[in-house]
């Protein structure tokens, strides 16, 4: 099973949201207790640095999920969810997800490979912000 089977396939689970331009789906410190499924549209997310300044993390765009990070790790949002433009997204619960997973062993390799973009994004990022850290590695 790749991304967008998974995608399709945890569709069957959404509770449906039509999100305009300013919405929140969520709040940087809020539980994670789901994920979003972004058919259509624009989220930006948003993380607050060390000095107390917003930056933006990434936009998701439509076909992507949203927060398998948090939901495995069972830690908070680290980031504030923004919709930039009408987005057609859907919520599955953290129950609808385990069970979905448990029935369909293939779509676990589908999450890790997920988790396992999200860290190499991240590894990116902090290699480009942080020219000494990376000279350090």
């Amino acid at each position: 099973m790749n991304s967008v089977e998974l995608f399709r396939s945890l569709s069957a689970f959404i509770e449906p949201m039509l999100l305009h331009q300013g919405d929140r789906l969520f709040n940087a410190g809020e539980a994670a207790d789901g994920i979003y499924l972004i058919q259509r549209g624009r989220v930006q997310l948003t993380y607050k640095n060390a000095a107390g300044s917003p930056v933006t993390e990434r936009l998701v765009h439509g076909g992507q999920i949203l927060g398998l990070g948090p939901l495995f790790a069972e830690r908070p949002w680290g980031a504030s969810a923004e919709v930039i433009s009408t987005t057609r997204a859907g919520f599955v619960r953290k129950d609808a997800v385990l069970r979905f997973l448990d029935e369909h062993p293939e779509g676990r390799l589908a999450v890790l490979k997920l988790l396992s973009q999200d860290v190499d994004r991240c590894l990116e990022l902090i290699r480009h912000r942080s020219p000494a850290m990376s000279k350090a590695s």
